[in-house]
């Protein structure tokens, strides 16, 4: 059959009910069982293509047809074709090659363009500079209304794709997406700084106040810049000098690291960060970056369901350039999976071979925390 709506679609639908409703908890478990499973394309822009759909990250898709009827402004109800909408985004009075003309509305901002980093993929796959291509190609185009130069390149409607009125061609319409992915959301008193951390082993820490207060439904700002596109945030937590946390970083191959907040500078928000971990082949990307304290534990969880819980208080606090030390002995071909903090634990239970942790049954081997620190002296 055509199309893509399973099992996961309505546990990516009722997540997103639950993050609306401010249940973050409910939020988390729903959605867990949707991560891994779905993946980025190479090119971002075939996503929005018909060649793309169905693709590796549609989570929920709605499936659109090319044979839509000519617009009719009497017809009830309206756009019940399913694509009427790209006819808002197209180029008012285009004629040129690749795309079809539309109304010229829903236009991208000049600020939206410029904060995307030079050379990003992801800006000329979301926004068309109308002058740059009509300069490059010869294209002749109208402005409509709050004209700004840029157009939602994604939805402007493509020559060729419609065997009735041009101006409503397009694809599917991709409800859910992996690309769309909310990774944390953090109650703070305006007092408070933000950190953040990208798998290529960076992290950034800026007040929150250089994020101005905006409307729920805004895409928000840059808060970290990455320096490619196979990067990307990891986790995020609220910090203040003085509440007495320390910051966690682990590893995908088991590696794991508690540093001193004090060692990662203030900066204004965008930057791209200080070296938080030494990323190595051994222990793989950054996948988890807590705020951490003795009186909390780790739990460790991996792909093959490998889980171990460990104590803070048996890691020492560290440089943050620094490797770090193994937590877990994984398996071949195992990888971290997830990692949780929760309450230190009153019973203590002693594993043989690991200390300071406790692991479930099923579960193999798991490290003694300081029995293999390495450290690099390159600070970043």
């Amino acid at each position: 059959t055509n199309g893509r709506a399973t099992s996961l679609t309505a546990h990516a639908l009722l997540g997103k009910v639950y993050l609306y409703q401010d249940k973050f908890d409910e939020a988390a478990s729903i959605l867990e069982p949707l991560i891994g499973l779905y993946s980025l394309p190479g090119d971002p822009q075939s996503t929005f293509l018909k060649g793309g759909e169905n693709g590796p990250e549609s989570v929920y898709e709605i499936q659109h047809t090319k044979e839509s009827n000519w617009w009719d402004w009497g017809y009830v109800p309206q756009g019940t074709e399913g694509n009427f909408g790209v006819i808002h985004h197209g180029i008012r009075g285009y004629v040129g090659q690749v795309y079809q003309s539309g109304w010229s509305f829903n236009v991208p901002t000049k600020d939206l363009y410029d904060a995307f980093p030079e050379g990003d993929k992801r800006r000329d796959a979301s926004i068309l500079d109308i002058v740059k291509w009509a300069a490059d190609t010869g294209a002749e185009y109208g402005e409509g209304y709050e004209h700004t130069g840029y157009f939602n390149h994604k939805y402007i409607p493509r020559a060729g794709e419609s065997s009735a009125q041009q101006e409503l061609n397009f694809g599917n319409a991709i409800t859910i997406r992996e690309g769309d992915t909310l990774l944390e959301a953090k109650l703070t008193n305006g007092e408070q700084d933000i950190m953040m951390a990208v798998r290529s082993g960076k992290a950034i820490r800026f007040p929150e106040e250089k994020v101005r207060s905006m409307g729920r439904n805004a895409s928000g700002v840059r808060a970290i810049t990455v320096d490619s596109e196979n990067d990307e945030v990891v986790g995020m937590v609220v910090v203040k000098e003085g509440d007495g946390f320390d910051v966690m970083v682990v590893s995908e191959q088991g590696y794991g690291k508690r540093s001193a907040l004090e060692d990662y500078r203030i900066t204004n928000r965008g930057g791209k960060g200080v070296k938080t971990i030494t990323v190595t082949e051994k222990t793989g990307e950054l996948v988890s970056l807590k705020a951490v304290t003795d009186e909390d534990d780790l739990m460790i969880i991996t792909k093959k369901g490998t889980m171990i819980r460990m104590g803070v208080d048996t890691l020492r606090v560290m440089g943050r350039a620094t490797q770090g030390v193994r937590l877990i002995s994984l398996r071949k071909g195992d990888e971290i999976a997830s990692i949780a903090k929760v309450p230190a634990s009153e019973e203590e239970e002693e594993i043989e071979g690991v200390e300071g942790a406790e692991a479930t049954e099923g579960s193999t081997e798991a490290a003694a925390p300081e029995s293999t620190e390495e450290s690099t002296t390159t600070e970043e």
